[in-house]
């Protein structure tokens, strides 16, 4: 799934999803072998714009929606 243009809503912030990444060094840094176990299923993170700030916290939902 490609989400470029999605809007992520968590807690309070909306954040409009700029782009993909893919698995990198860092995750090697918290756990030997994560890099790799990721890579086949993409499962990197995104980069993202801020549309609206606001609080995040635990047990807050997260609703991944197009942007209109």
């Amino acid at each position: 799934m490609k989400s470029r243009g999605f809007l992520l809503e968590i807690g309070e912030c909306v954040l409009e999803v700029a782009g993909e990444t893919k698995p990198c060094e860092r995750m090697e840094e918290s756990l030997a072998g994560l890099r790799q176990a990721m890579y086949s299923d993409w499962r990197g993170g995104v980069f993202a714009r801020v549309v609206k700030g606001g609080g995040i916290t635990v047990g807050d939902s997260v609703v991944l929606t197009p942007a209109s």
